[in-house]
């Protein structure tokens, strides 16, 4: 279930949660044991001591997720690792607080006797990453085979003849597979990522019986030297991913905290991650979106600003999941929607703007339960509060400005980037 926080969804509605409930308590019957907390302040002891009062031995379990914050002071880093990393089946990395505590988020998954075991994972391969121009170009950067496609005479509309503008909008090379045993038994892949996911996303559909799960993580050249510091056991890498394939699947819920403004309508045509034309009296959606701001502003002179953020809720009239993206930019003359997203726009699809009414809440753990949430980026650097005091919070609770994953079974997996949208999972 994804909910958009809206009073007009497009998104079935699912089964209410009792205030305080586990979300793993919802849906199918408990096969699988979790164990998941958010430590404040932690220190080796308090850890230590947290995970023997565990139900089960932390140390039997099958698998071990855990992040740090950023906030917590570099020197008691190692210290914290070192009891972490000791288990077999351990990944790893770094997060940002949105509490701003120094904190350590853990969980132990263990399947019942006689099911499929949790199993833990790595890439090295990492995406792309971000278009270098003018004086940040670097000699010698690595190529793409993406780089020369179509530069040939006539091999642009061989491309486009095979597999149209949807295949040349999908990225070329080398398909990356997750090394896992008995991966038909997989029903959730949670995946922590560098700041260029791609190869892990393409990955993480080659099993589309699973639920994918995860963050993007936190960068951290100033802590440990490395632009991202991924933990998989006691190997440490500085690119890709890491996760746990667990056998049983988790139950999703993703709030967005947007809501609609005008009228929803569907994609007429695109290409790529471009709105063309919608449905309705006027095609164009750049001007629809600013027809629709003037009604929302009652007259008041508006437009596509850098000061407020709008977003574009996408569902395929076939299913019932929907995600929502940011709009990049907008051209009221040509009237193409410019959207940060990979997953192409198909006509047929039924579209929705969105906005941001209040402030975004402070996203709290939830028992039993893990739960990722996007943070607005910033650059503003954020004094860490101190707690005196050890404290165990019962739920896994980690913040990223890079966004999360948190995809239902049989549907693209992409990152959720909009600042203050949350997604949570319990089995």
């Amino acid at each position: 279930m994804i909910r958009t926080a809206a009073a007009r969804r497009l998104v079935r509605p699912g089964p209410k949660q009792a205030p305080g409930a586990s979300l793993g308590a919802m849906g199918r019957a408990r096969a699988l044991h979790v164990h998941a907390h958010t430590l404040s302040s932690p220190t080796p002891a308090s850890l230590k001591s947290h995970l023997d009062s565990l139900p089960l031995t932390w140390a039997s379990s099958e698998g071990l997720l855990f992040s740090f914050s950023t906030s917590l002071p570099a020197a008691s880093i190692a210290p914290l690792l070192d009891i972490l990393a000791a288990h077999p089946n351990a990944v790893g990395s770094f997060h940002l607080s949105a509490r701003q505590v120094p904190e350590v988020s853990v969980a132990t998954f263990t399947p019942e006797q006689g099911e499929a075991p949790v199993q833990s994972w790595h890439l090295s391969e990492t995406g792309r990453a971000p278009p270098a121009v003018g004086k940040w170009q670097r000699p010698g950067a690595e190529k793409y085979v993406e780089d020369d496609a179509g530069d040939a005479i006539g091999s642009l509309e061989d491309r486009l003849k095979d597999g149209g503008w949807d295949g040349l909008w999908k990225a070329q090379g080398e398909s990356v597979k997750i090394d896992i045993r008995n991966p038909k038994c997989v029903r959730t892949l949670i995946a922590l990522t560098d700041a260029t996911p791609a190869p892990t996303l393409a990955a993480l559909d080659a099993l589309p019986e699973a639920t994918k799960l995860g963050y993007v993580a936190t960068p951290t050249p100033f802590l440990t030297g490395y632009p991202f510091t991924l933990f998989h056991g006691r190997k440490v890498l500085q690119t890709g991913a890491v996760g746990l394939a667990i056998p049983k699947p988790a139950d999703v819920d993703v709030e967005y905290g947007v809501e609609p403004f005008g009228a929803p309508t569907k994609v007429k045509a695109a290409r790529g991650n471009l709105l063309l034309t919608i449905e309705g009296p006027n095609p164009n959606p750049t001007a629809t979106l600013i027809a629709a701001l003037h009604v929302r502003d009652k007259g008041k002179a508006t437009g596509l600003t850098k000061d407020e953020s709008f977003w574009l809720q996408i569902q395929d009239p076939k299913t019932s999941d929907v995600r929502v993206v940011h709009i990049l930019s907008g051209d009221p003359s040509r009237g193409a929607l410019s959207l940060d997203t990979e997953i192409p726009l198909v006509p047929g699809q039924d579209v929705q703007f969105m906005c941001r009414t209040g402030a975004i809440p402070l996203p709290e753990p939830l028992g039993g339960a893990l739960r990722f949430v996007a943070l607005p980026r910033t650059d503003e650097v954020t004094e860490t509060a101190r707690e005196a005091q050890p404290h165990a919070a019962d739920g896994f609770l980690v913040a990223s400005e890079g966004g999360f994953i948190c995809s239902p079974s049989r549907l693209p997996t992409a990152v959720i980037t909009v600042a203050g949208a949350a997604g949570t999972a319990g089995w």
